[in-house]
Formats: C-alpha cells, structure tokens, sequence
C-alpha cells in the first residue's frame, strides 16, 4: 500500500502480475484479472504454454464467498493499475501452519509456474496495449480453460449474445422435441416438466443424503474426520449422494418403463435443458459470466442430440451399425461439457475442503 500510493515508481506501473498461493503446489490458476482492460486474459490465452484460468474462480473470489484477500486489491484499488492474479491452492491443508514447508511444493509446479510466467511477461511487455489499451481498457470478459490445452476468451458482449440465442433455441428446441411424432398418441410435454421436477427432487435427494451423512459423523463426535485423510470425503459424501440421485432416477425408469430407453434419454435431455433455462436466463440478466456453463450444458446437448441426431439424423436413417456409431457419437459430442464440469468440481473441492477446517 505504501509502495503504490507514495513511491514514484508507482505512476509507471502500466500493469502487473501478482503471485498468491493459498496452498502447496498444484497449478497456478488465474483466478482474477482487470479491472477491465479484457486485454489481459487475451495476452494470457496467446502467451503461456500450459493454461489454467477461469472466470469462475474470480466471481466466487470477488463475491466474498472464499476469506481472505490478496495483494492484487491494493495495485487495483489503490493504485488503479490493472493485473492478473494467480495462485497455488493445492493441499492448503498446511497453508499457514507449522507443517508448512518448502519441500511440500513439487519441483513440477515451480517449473511450470516458471514457463507461464516468463511466456506471460515477455507477452505483456511487448503488447502494443501496454502503453495504451484503446478501446481494451474497457468491457469484462468470459475466460476458461479447456483442460489445461487452451483458453476460451469472448467478451461480454459477445457472451449475451450466445446467451439470449441458446435461452431462444432451447424454447424452440421444447416446441419441437414435445411435438407428437407420427405413431404417438400423444405429445411429450407433460412428461417433459413431470422430468424436470423429478430431477430437482434427484438433486435434492443428494444434497440432503450428503447433509444427514454430516449430521451422523458429527453426532459420532467425527467431525472433519475427512481433514486428516481427504479420500474420505469420497465415502462419506459423493458415494451416498449418487446413491441417493440414481435411486430416483431408477424409479423413474422404472415408472415409465413403457418407453424405450431412446425415448427416455430425449425426455431427459429436454428436461435438463429446461432445468439449466432460468439458471442461464437469470445468470445472463445479472451479467455473470460464469452463466458460460449453463451455455455449455444447453447449447452442446441441444445441437447435437436434440437438433442434429434426433431431429435431422434419426428420422433418416434406417437402424444400422453405422447409425448407432453416429448416434453415439453424437451423444459424445452432446456431453463435452461433462470434462469441464468436473475439473471445476475437482478444483472447488481442492479449495473449499482445507478453507473449511481451518
């Protein structure tokens, strides 16, 4: 604070980087950039050789919901400056702790911290934005990586308009999916919202199974027995949790096993893209954007399985080895956020499980 408000070294500051850590090791993640300048993350995209970002992590940072702060608030605040903020936050259980050593940090990640960093600097300090950003010293962007390979970056602008024409598409991919086909007695659309409320019960179902698995340990007087060996967590919580979510799911299977299972994976892809609709829709109006998974879970099952293979390919193809391989690949395709997914579930468990037991 002292550096950016009184040096006068200060005023010549046209970016920086900072480096956090709230663990020890892993990869370095961006998890904020700006204010503005949308220039930064673009740099960031082009320049390091093994991407780690998201625009997740820097609403979730900036929302409070994680305690604590980094030196990037005072060069931001204080000093106006724009930056980009990066950290390790693997095994933050001996974040701040006497167990805390430098020997915990793999020589794996200094060494790729190392190559990001100096790709990143020589990137920013040869950027023509550097002295003067233009029109890129204004706006938000939507940044994420894609398994470590590359990094997806797309203004806000841009992202309203993905929005607002996916949240149409999947009204009209409603209309059309819930249509009586030719040899049905009826159309789909009842059993379509009768999906959706079942897999909200699913989904309550889990978070309730994971609740009163936390209430039995704490009652066995065994809370956070899981912050000792993490693997537990894997018992105690997602197993029962799945159990719980598959077990409706069966017995709605099982209440409709009049329809063949094709039948039962449309309804299924339309009713989840009616429960990701308001999800999107309010995302989208309140300008987040992190409403960029919402995108993905629509848009991807959406034109692949719902548009491309059920409406356009299925109809027209008689049943052959090579419609089932189309179909299934189709169905692959409908699926690419579920990588994605995941890596942000496994990075959010890596960050909250330490965070909670300190």
């Amino acid at each position: 604070h002292g550096f950016i408000t009184q040096h006068s070294w200060a005023s010549e500051i046209r970016a920086f980087l900072n480096l956090e850590s709230a663990g020890a090791g892993g990869k370095e993640i961006v998890f904020q950039t700006g204010p503005k300048n949308p220039w930064l993350p673009k740099v960031y995209s082009r320049a390091v050789p093994y991407p780690f970002a998201s625009v997740f992590a820097q609403e979730i940072f900036q929302a409070g919901i994680v305690p604590s702060d980094t030196d990037f608030r005072i060069f931001r605040d204080f000093g106006n400056i724009p930056g980009i903020d990066m950290a390790y936050y693997v095994n933050g259980y001996v974040y701040h702790t006497e167990y805390d050593s430098p020997e915990l940090i793999p020589d794996g990640s200094i060494q790729r911290a190392g190559e990001n960093i100096l790709a990143l600097v020589k990137e920013i300090a040869s950027s023509v934005y550097l002295e003067d950003p233009g029109d890129e010293k204004h706006g938000k962007v939507t940044y994420f990586d894609i398994l470590g390979l590359t990094v997806v970056v797309y203004p806000e602008r841009i992202g309203i308009i993905l929005n607002w024409s996916t949240i149409l598409l999947t009204i009209f991919g409603f209309w059309i999916g819930g249509k009586r086909k030719r040899g049905e007695a009826h159309n789909k659309y009842g059993l379509i919202f009768k999906t959706v409320a079942v897999l909200l019960v699913s989904e309550i179902a889990a978070v309730l199974t994971a609740l009163l698995s936390a209430l039995l340990t704490t009652t066995a007087d065994q809370t956070l027995s899981y912050y000792a060996k993490p693997y537990l967590v894997i018992p105690l919580f997602y197993i029962p949790a799945v159990l719980a979510m598959g077990s409706v799911h069966y017995w709605w299977r099982e209440k409709n096993s009049h329809l063949s299972g094709p039948q039962l994976n449309h309804i299924s892809f339309l009713s989840t893209h009616l429960l990701w609709l308001p999800v999107l829709t309010i995302t989208t109006y309140a300008r987040i954007c992190s409403s960029f998974i919402g995108l993905l879970w629509i848009a991807f099952p959406m034109i692949f399985w719902t548009f491309l293979w059920h409406e356009l390919l299925k109809p027209n193809m008689p049943k052959s080895f090579t419609s089932l391989f189309i179909s299934l690949l189709c169905y692959m395709m409908a699926l690419c956020p579920l990588p994605l997914t995941i890596m942000l579930a496994i990075s959010v468990t890596d960050l909250f499980l330490p965070l909670m037991g300190r």
